[in-house]
């Protein structure tokens, strides 16, 4: 067979599968025997060569599964592609987890769950995090920007992520997405009065690290008093006004010592009730996000906060936390890079839990980051914008 007839072969033979990158074969294959001018030939071949080039080069899809040995994780392909806009789709899933090799018959359970979202932490942070702790197998799939708008964003409900499928139930709305899993998971509450309350301390974690429009955390201010052993001043939130001039380290105090004083009443360690919530999980992913070491990782040692030092490090403890906060399958921290509005990107940073840090890190080339408890006494100032 000739070349031109290779080229009318392939191309009458093989389609790009919108889920599944390379090109795949998708029906058997047939050849036109009729005479073909040899232009329309030399047309036909360019035409393939060049849906080949785009199809294995654009929204390729980088498919892992952490723990299969190849040294290659989400959390390790984003930081190689430095910054969110130059990563395509990664997807990965944690059924590794659930094989049984010792018995062939059980083989493995099959992710019920399907977690979509932008390859970044975001609002998908919080449902990869109740399915990891409560040990549940499902896969999640991480667009990159152009991914993304190119294709994927069409067929999402109302053109945004998270977006999480089990079964043939398909949720979007972060938040919905989180008490569903909460629910279904038997982590909000045993009687609706606890159920209720976890909802209020869910909403307050919200709008008091990132969403209240006049205070907010301000690590900076937090860490100078803390290293400096400045007592913290007494100011609570509750006699705060939205339209008052409070300082930075006023505000930050005032927040911590919400969720202090609300520990004060627990006699579990635990937010509401007896056992974990999303309430719980949701605070511990912000004071997480707060101890990194360009940020305030010595928050934990201030006399004023020694109930909430003590719950972060219980949760952290927790065999399904630590584990997702070390596994790779998460994705990378962001800090805001090469300008602002849309000339400027996000750029991915590297955190102390995860995997070996990168060249340059603070944590030095290559030096393995297990959980720290106590922050060290080196600091890294600095800090970026969260997306």
């Amino acid at each position: 067979m000739s070349l031109a007839y290779i080229y009318i072969y392939f191309l009458n033979c093989i389609c790009i599968d919108n889920k599944n990158y390379p090109i795949t074969m998708t029906r058997p294959c047939s050849v036109s025997a009729s005479p073909v001018s040899f232009s329309l030939l030399a047309a036909a071949a360019a035409t393939v060569f060049l849906l080949t080039v785009v199809a294995t080069t654009v929204g390729a899809v980088e498919k892992v599964v952490v723990g299969n040995g190849d040294g290659s994780t989400p959390y390790e392909i984003a930081l190689a592609h430095k910054s969110y806009g130059k990563v395509h789709t990664i997807e990965t899933s944690n059924e590794h987890r659930f094989a049984d090799t010792s018995d062939p018959e059980m083989g493995h359970y099959a992710a019920n769950f399907h977690l979509e979202y932008m390859a970044v932490r975001g609002l998908a942070d919080l449902p990869a995090l109740i399915l990891e702790t409560v040990d549940e197998p499902y896969t999640g799939t991480y667009y990159g920007r152009d991914d993304f708008n190119n294709g994927k964003k069409a067929t999402t409900p109302l053109g945004r992520v998270p977006v999480l499928t089990h079964g043939e139930f398909r949720l979007h709305q972060s938040s919905s997405i989180v008490r569903y899993l909460a629910k279904y998971f038997s982590l909000s509450g045993i009687t609706p009065e606890d159920e209720a309350e976890i909802d209020v301390l869910y909403e307050t974690v919200k709008e008091l690290f990132g969403g209240h429009k006049f205070l907010k955390v301000h690590p900076e201010a937090l860490e100078a008093a803390v290293l400096a052993g400045q007592a913290l001043p007494e100011i609570r939130y509750a006699t705060m006004t939205n339209r008052g001039q409070y300082s930075e380290l006023e505000q930050s105090t005032a927040i911590l010592r919400v969720f202090e004083e609300v520990l004060a009443t627990s006699q579990t360690g635990h937010l509401v009730g007896t056992d974990l919530s999303y309430a719980d999980l949701a605070l511990f992913l912000k004071l997480d996000e707060l101890a990194e070491s360009d940020k305030s990782p010595h928050w934990v040692t201030a006399p004023e906060f020694t109930r909430l030092a003590a719950f972060y490090n219980n949760i952290a403890e927790t065999d399904g936390v630590e584990r997702f906060l070390a596994h790779g399958r998460r994705m990378p921290r962001i800090e805001r890079c090469g300008g602002e509005g849309a000339a400027g990107d996000y750029c991915y940073k590297h955190d102390r839990h995860c995997c070996v840090a990168p060249p340059n890190s603070p944590l030095g080339d290559g030096e393995e980051d297990p959980i720290p408890h106590v922050p060290e006494d080196e600091y890294h100032p600095g800090g970026g914008e969260e997306l």
